[in-house]
């Protein structure tokens, strides 16, 4: 039995939100019942040609609450059939801005999610705005409704993503608006990936900031959330596979991400993630409604073949061959890098702050041990 398959899936492309960092292409187009029932009889039978019997289907959008409750019952019901009759695992999760939450979410977030979902949080928030409104009203409508959803016993995840703004605060600051004021217990800290207005330019931030704001986040966490249980990704993951050799990673830590991530959009178009397809149409694999099957498209796409190819092109290209940490990091994240470089044969350009928080655990585990 081959290893999991991982659909990144966005029934919808339309927000909600007017966040000025958003990468997206924009559109009205929505996905069908008829057309998610194509979807899946494709995706089963290329699980069925490739002896694989788990999906893991991670929805997004766009803004997935632009779609009502009563849409992702029938959805639900719609691939579990299908499931069911080819004898598959498939096991659902969402990210989305909660701007939308209400009672009538609870039932989809209990039945498809589990009473887990995703949310992204920034601190402090310089960029996520409402429809025609502020960063204010955002603030004030994602802290009402993340009480909501923890009143109705729904676990929220955050992923949270640093700006300029964040690198003025304390890294005690940031920790206690997510563990103390949001009370959550499982968050994910993601570097930026520099699309949308707020990144004409396609800069990054300052790397010596983000080094000393990553370390003195991880320096609070051993001490104040370790015990606690508070996850913090991805120092837990890092943390315990310099105690124990064992790693359990995100898609950008993946040796490649091309092996079993794959995103589809409303309009039918296959890429390798959510960036890929709705900010770079040229990187397109085909399309799951034209194309004859999933199998075709996935065996003779040249552009996923490029993917596939990208982490011995990093090393032929790059230093990476040297570096103690290749088998933990595998070059970085492609969509980093090309939107930084233009080209995919470059390693990701937060590199020195990947390797310099991968010794700053090593080290820590190593004197612990001692």
């Amino acid at each position: 039995m081959n290893d999991p398959l991982s659909l990144i899936f966005l029934p919808t492309l339309e927000c909600n939100a007017e966040c000025e960092y958003c990468f997206e292409n924009k559109n009205t187009k929505k996905i069908h019942h008829a057309q998610l029932q194509i979807i899946f009889q494709k995706i089963l039978q290329y699980m069925d040609e490739t002896n694989i019997q788990t999906l893991h289907v991670h929805w997004q959008g766009g803004e997935i609450m632009m779609l009502p409750p009563s849409w992702y019952l029938q959805a639900y019901d719609i691939i579990q059939n299908l499931a069911i009759k080819k004898q598959k695992n498939i096991f659902h999760y969402c990210q989305t801005n909660l701007l939308g939450y209400n009672q009538e979410w609870k039932n989809v977030f209990h039945t498809m999610f589990h009473n887990s979902i995703g949310t992204s949080i920034d601190f402090p928030n310089v960029h996520r705005k409402t429809k025609h409104g502020n960063t204010e009203d955002y603030d004030r409508i994602l802290q009402q409704n993340i009480q909501r959803a923890q009143q109705d016993n729904i676990q929220i995840g955050a992923i949270a993503v640093p700006n300029t703004a964040t690198l003025q605060k304390t890294a005690q600051e940031f920790y206690d608006h997510f563990v103390h004021f949001h009370h959550l217990s499982n968050f994910q800290i993601n570097t930026p990936f520099p699309g949308g207005e707020a990144n004409k330019n396609k800069t990054i931030l300052s790397i010596e900031q983000l080094i000393q704001f990553y370390q003195n986040l991880y320096t609070i966490w051993l001490q104040q959330g370790i015990e606690n249980n508070i996850q913090i990704l991805p120092f837990q993951p890092w943390h315990h596979y310099f105690k124990t050799g064992t790693l359990e990673n995100s898609c950008v830590w993946q040796e490649n991400c091309a092996k079993e991530f794959f995103c589809i959009d409303p309009q039918g178009n296959i890429a390798q993630c959510d960036c890929w397809v709705t900010s770079y149409p040229e990187f397109h694999y085909g399309n799951i409604f034209t194309d004859q099957s999933l199998q075709e498209i996935l065996d003779t796409s040249k552009i996923r073949i490029q993917f596939l190819q990208r982490p011995e092109n990093i090393i032929q290209n790059e230093d990476c061959i040297d570096c103690a940490y290749l088998g933990l990091c595998h070059g970085g994240c492609p969509i980093r890098t090309y939107t930084v470089y233009n080209r995919l044969d470059k390693k990701d350009p937060y590199c020195l702050l990947y390797k310099t928080i991968f010794q700053t655990i090593q080290n820590e585990t190593i004197e612990n041990v001692l």
